[in-house]
C-alpha cells in the first residue's frame, strides 16, 4: 500500500513539474518578407497567430515598418522601423497577445541600430493590459542597442505579478528612452532599428492543478442547466468566471458554500486565486 501511495505522489510530482515548463504564448521569427501578413506571429497559442508588431506613438499614430535582414542574414528576415527622432518615451514598437490561463511572463527578443542610420540606443520594456490607458515600466528591463546583432538576445523581462492570468490583451511596449542615437548624436529622421526572435513564454498551472487541489474545491452540478454550486475551503480567495472571449461575468469571493447563477449556455471558466497558483474548472452551461 505504502509503495503504491509513494507512486501515486511521484506521478503527482512529475505532472507538476510537466504543468510547470514555460509554454510560448506568442513568437516572432519573420520568415518571410513578403505578404500582408509578413509582420505577424508565426509561434504560440493559435488565437495569437493573427497579432503583428507595429510602430506608433503615444498619440496612436502608426508608422511604416519594412522587413531586413536578420539575424543569420541567409533568407532569415527582421521587422525594421524607422523615423525614431524626438521618439524618446513617445514612440515605441508593441505586440499584444491573450492568455487569460496563464502566468509569469518572460520576454526575450534581438534588436539592433542600423548602422548606416542609426536609431536610439537606450530603451525599455513597458506593458499594459486593454482598458488601461497607463504604461508601466517592466521591472529590470532596460537595455542599450548597438549596430550589430548581439552574440546573446535581451532576455529575462519578467511581467509583473499584476499581468498573471489576464482576462484580456496584455501589451508590451518597446520604448525609447533616449534621443541620442547609437552613434553618440542625435537621432534622425532616418534613424532605424531591426527586431527579431521576439519570444514571451509563460506557466500554466491548468489541468494538473485540478487533480492536486480537487479536495479544495467542488463545483456542481457540472454541466449544467445554469446553476451550480461551489464549496471550497479557500474562504475568501478571489474568484472569476470568465466565458470563451475573455470577458469575466461573475466576480468576487469564495465562501464555504457559494451558488452562482449563469444565464446563457455556453462554456465558461471558473478561476480562483490563492497566492501565485490558479484553480481552474471548466463549467459547462446547456
Amino acid at each position: 500500500m505504502k509503495r503504491i501511495l509513494f507512486i501515486i505522489a511521484i506521478f503527482g510530482m512529475a505532472l507538476l513539474v510537466r504543468a510547470q515548463e514555460p509554454v510560448t504564448i506568442i513568437g516572432f521569427e519573420f520568415p518571410v518578407n513578403s505578404g500582408e501578413d509578413r509582420f505577424n506571429a508565426n509561434l504560440g497559442l493559435e488565437g495569437n497567430l493573427r497579432y503583428d508588431i507595429r510602430m506608433s506613438d503615444l498619440d496612436e499614430n502608426d508608422y511604416i515598418m519594412e522587413m531586413g535582414e536578420g539575424i543569420t542574414g541567409v533568407d532569415d528576415f527582421a521587422a525594421m522601423a524607422s523615423a525614431w527622432d524626438n521618439g524618446a518615451n513617445y514612440k515605441h514598437l508593441s505586440i499584444k497577445f491573450k492568455a487569460m490561463l496563464y502566468r509569469d511572463f518572460t520576454i526575450s527578443f534581438t534588436m539592433k541600430s542600423d548602422a548606416t542610420y542609426p536609431g536610439p540606443q537606450s530603451w525599455k520594456l513597458m506593458w499594459n493590459q486593454s482598458g488601461d490607458d497607463q504604461l508601466y515600466d517592466v521591472p529590470n528591463a532596460t537595455f542599450d542597442l548597438s549596430s550589430a546583432w548581439p552574440d546573446e538576445p535581451f532576455s529575462g523581462f519578467l511581467l509583473p505579478a499584476e499581468a498573471n492570468y489576464p482576462a484580456g490583451s496584455v501589451y508590451i511596449y518597446w520604448m525609447p528612452v533616449t534621443n541620442t542615437s547609437t552613434a553618440g548624436e542625435e537621432v534622425m529622421p532616418e534613424g532605424t532599428i531591426a527586431i527579431d526572435n521576439i519570444i514571451v513564454t509563460a506557466v500554466s498551472p491548468t489541468g494538473t492543478q485540478e487533480v492536486l487541489y480537487d479536495s479544495r474545491l467542488t463545483v456542481y452540478p457540472n454541466p449544467s442547466s445554469g446553476d451550480i454550486t461551489l464549496r471550497s475551503s479557500l474562504i475568501n480567495a478571489p474568484l472569476q468566471i470568465i466565458n470563451v472571449n475573455g470577458a469575466v461575468v461573475v466576480s468576487g469571493e469564495v465562501t464555504s458554500d457559494a451558488h452562482i447563477s449563469l444565464e446563457q449556455k455556453g462554456i465558461y471558466f471558473l478561476r480562483v486565486f490563492d497566492d501565485k497558483e490558479v484553480i481552474t474548472r471548466k463549467l459547462t452551461i446547456r
